[in-house]
């Protein structure tokens, strides 16, 4: 499909939680979807694959691809999950449509999602500080908000989310020769965020912990998650600032300090710049829409 005739319209995007041992399907849907690991551990089984799927995993299958979701018995899953037809000329979400259990309805077998001259693999493994984590949280946001231009906003930000996932696709190959690197690059920032010590790291220190130079550093690292070092440790502490500002009474100068941002006016930089509004602004924001 050339891009010129690319009109995706959302039909539902939502997150989901699946409890520890649940599971939902198997089911074939009749339209695309784009499933986002958030957090957790299980599988996810696409048509008669199977795979153990994790934090930053991102799913991509067609209309009619049975499907199922299991989350593991310690570590349940929340998803971010966004149902969509890709060249619709109307704008209006067809909300519940059929689902199909069992085998009711032949299956699809195109393999991921086929789009413009390429294809989106059925598999991506990225980073949740990845832009199109942020793009699958605001889709979902935007979705829900049901303002009185949302289906053209849903549109829009499903066309950069495409983008972006297309954008993924070269350093997600088989023959990716970083590997080893993306094992332990992955390990090292989970364990420093789950100490709560990511957001004060620094491009040096993280690369000096793997014993390698600060340019080697960035270049593997730009390889294995699609942006620069610098860019996730500062959407990193962007997040970080975001959870304290809805969910603290901690002052800014507190936030700047505890996300490793140094000072009140750096942080009203970066957060602006990242978020469109300032940090006051977001925490304003947020308390209104509770």
């Amino acid at each position: 499909m050339p891009w010129s005739r690319l009109l995706p319209t959302v039909n539902e995007a939502l997150m989901v939680q699946i409890g520890a041992g649940g599971y939902a399907g198997p089911r074939i849907n009749p339209d695309h979807q784009i499933l986002f690991v958030f957090r957790g551990t299980g599988q996810i089984v696409i048509r008669d694959r199977v795979y153990t799927a994790r934090a930053g995993d991102v799913y991509c299958y067609s209309a009619n691809a049975m499907h199922t979701i299991v989350g593991d018995g310690e570590h349940p899953f929340l998803l971010g999950g966004v149902h969509f037809d890709l060249d619709r000329a109307d704008l209006e979400p067809l909300g519940a449509r059929p689902i199909y259990t069992g085998l009711e309805k032949a299956q699809d077998e195109t393999v991921g999602i086929e789009l413009a001259s390429a294809r989106i693999p059925e598999y991506l493994n990225l980073s949740l500080h990845h832009p199109a984590y942020r793009l699958m949280a605001v889709l979902v946001e935007t979705f829900e908000n049901r303002s009185e231009d949302h289906a053209w906003a849903c549109r829009g930000i499903m066309i950069q989310l495409l983008a972006s996932l297309l954008k993924s696709v070269p350093t997600v190959q088989p023959e990716f020769k970083y590997y080893e690197y993306d094992h332990k690059i992955r390990s090292q920032l989970n364990a420093l965020e789950a100490e709560g010590k990511l957001q004060h790291m620094k491009v040096e220190m993280l690369a000096e912990k793997l014993n390698l130079s600060t340019s080697y550093f960035f270049h593997i690292f730009k390889a294995c998650f699609g942006v620069s070092p610098q860019s996730y440790l500062i959407t990193s502490r962007v997040m970080a600032a975001k959870k304290l500002l809805r969910e603290s009474l901690d002052s800014l100068e507190q936030i700047a300090d505890r996300c490793g941002f140094g000072n009140v006016h750096y942080f009203y930089r970066v957060f602006k710049k990242a978020e469109g509004v300032t940090p006051a602004a977001y925490r304003q924001q947020s308390r209104n829409s509770l």
